[in-house]
């Protein structure tokens, strides 16, 4: 099914448009179950430049306009803070300087926690002495900016009903949020915190148990495969950002969402133990 504003066909022809929904670029929101593809130019993030998308399914599932929920978790690279290009720019230093492929090993860090990167790349290495060396110098790395609308979509939920849970050491995290401006929550559940890390579902079945929330009341904001994969196997909805991967890549979560900026966040009305409405537009 072709759609969008422009609506082009495999072999490069242009095809007549038709619009049967709103592309990701125009509408900010991206159902399951149909296919549509489409010119996708990352403008929603044009003062951070970040690259072009190309041609892309956008696979979508749940057509519901909100999710009401008790807790919402918040993966923090990619959306919250975008520091793509830094983690990419100190894993290609520290592959270079073990003889390694910089591609394999951009291809494994993406969503999980760096040690089990440096396991699974560089067996034949102190795995916690690399890890220490690859984030200390993420640390105080500049070029990462808050993901447009994250520091205002924050300020819209009540104290206690939110976390982070990132593959990231605390220090890390905590470095970085300070430093560039997003809020710490109370709860943080870090690469430190588990014993297995993104896909497995520990992460996120952490943050509900430390929100005292139940994990099917839970939606869970991500930008990363083995992220989204978590989320659902603990039992949770996943709204995606398209901020790091493509949004083919993407299609196991229930929403993808072009940005924060198409997402709103509310009571219910049912006073402060009342749910959470999540809804995009």
């Amino acid at each position: 099914m072709l759609c969008g504003k422009r609506a082009v066909s495999r072999a490069g022809r242009k095809q007549p448009s038709r619009k049967p929904f709103k592309s990701v670029a125009q509408h900010g929101v991206a159902p399951w179950g149909q296919y549509c593809e489409l010119v996708y130019t990352g403008s929603v993030f044009p003062q951070h430049g970040l690259p072009e998308i190309p041609l892309d399914p956008v696979i979508w599932k749940d057509p519901m306009p909100s999710f009401h929920c008790s807790a919402i978790l918040f993966d923090l690279d990619g959306v919250l803070l975008d520091s793509t290009r830094v983690v990419a720019a100190q894993y290609t230093r520290w592959a270079i300087e073990h003889n390694l492929d910089p591609d394999e090993v951009m291809k494994a860090a993406h969503g999980v926690r760096t040690l089990e990167v440096v396991q699974r790349v560089a067996p034949h290495l102190d795995a916690v002495a690399e890890t220490k060396k690859i984030e200390d110098r993420e640390a105080v790395a500049d070029g990462i900016v808050p993901i447009p609308g994250a520091v205002a979509l924050l300020s819209s939920i009540p104290k206690g009903r939110w976390c982070v849970v990132t593959s990231g050491t605390r220090f890390l995290a905590t470095t970085r949020m300070r430093k560039f401006g997003i809020p710490i929550p109370d709860i943080l559940v870090t690469a430190d915190d588990v014993s297995n890390g993104k896909p497995d579902p520990e992460p996120y079945r952490k943050g509900a148990e430390l929100l005292k929330a139940n994990p099917a009341e839970c939606v869970v904001f991500e930008d990363a495969p083995a992220g989204i994969r978590s989320a659902r196997a603990a039992g949770m909805k996943v709204i995606s950002l398209p901020s790091t991967y493509p949004a083919s890549e993407l299609h196991e979560a229930n929403v993808i969402v072009s940005g924060l900026g198409n997402v709103k966040i509310s009571p219910d009305g049912a006073g402060s133990k009342g749910m959470l409405v999540v809804s995009w537009t």
